[in-house]
């Protein structure tokens, strides 16, 4: 009889253990997709968000940016500062969002394979999950890339 006793036992502490450990397996992929959706929209919604300066949108800035003669100039002293501008606004964006919520981030733009700008808010290691946008350029010669990856 003790021995039925500590067989049960036995047999239900491996079952709790085991559902413990399937439980846990579930979870992995849907915060994976959480992750992964929170980068997209959030890089998507930044680059149409619609900014203060002649209702440009953080797209346009980007590109113009990105242009060999930009074309906007904020401040009126000669030197086009689409690419500050742009910077301070994602900058902030994601300060208020995404810092606040207590994620670390990397968000990159590049022209092609050069980097053009990047805003951080932690290291990401190879598990990170990018929400990636492509705008293109004006000349329409080459690939302007947005990346936001959260990282785990």
């Amino acid at each position: 009889m003790g021995l039925a006793i500590v067989v049960l036992l036995i047999s239900l502490i491996f079952l709790f253990v085991l559902q413990f450990t399937i439980t846990r397996a579930e979870e992995k992929p849907q915060q994976m997709f959480s992750r992964r959706q929170l980068a997209y929209n959030t890089v998507s919604t930044l680059v149409s968000t619609t900014t203060t300066y002649d209702d440009l949108t953080v797209k346009d800035l980007i590109q113009d940016c990105m242009d060999v003669v930009p074309e906007y100039d904020f401040d009126n002293d000669g030197d086009a500062d689409s690419c500050e501008t742009a910077e301070g606004i994602i900058s902030n964006i994601l300060t208020n969002t995404l810092k606040a919520w207590d994620k670390k981030y990397e968000f990159q733009v590049k022209l092609g394979p050069q980097e053009e700008m990047k805003i951080s808010n932690g290291q990401c290691d190879l598990g990170s999950d990018p929400g990636i946008n492509f705008i293109p350029t004006r000349g329409g010669s080459a690939q302007i890339t947005v990346t936001l990856e959260l990282c785990e």
